[in-house]
């Protein structure tokens, strides 16, 4: 069961560019060792989120909400780690 309201198809467009991105990285970059790396990651919680989308049961009583969040957590949380080890990586190459 997928749902397609307006915030699930948001969280779909993110997923989807997310993954174009990475795809356009292992296409491109020269050292793929960071993108097979994000890679995985993202496939790992993917297949995480599509499994938790099959079962109709996560979404009865209003759960659809804490389906979404835990969803958009994901790639806030992937997103940042991302950010910040640029950040270091960065800063390391400065010093």
């Amino acid at each position: 069961m997928f749902p397609i309201d307006e915030e699930f198809i948001t969280l779909y467009i993110a997923y989807i560019i997310l993954c174009v991105g990475l795809i356009i990285g292992l296409i491109k970059l020269k050292d793929k060792k960071e993108i097979i790396f994000h890679s995985v990651i993202y496939l790992l919680y993917l297949s995480y989120m599509i499994y938790y989308f099959s079962d109709s049961d996560n979404f009865g009583g209003g759960a659809g909400l804490v389906v979404l969040g835990l969803g958009g957590l994901f790639l806030i949380i992937h997103l940042g780690i991302f950010i910040v080890y640029k950040i270091f990586k960065f800063l390391n190459n400065r010093i």
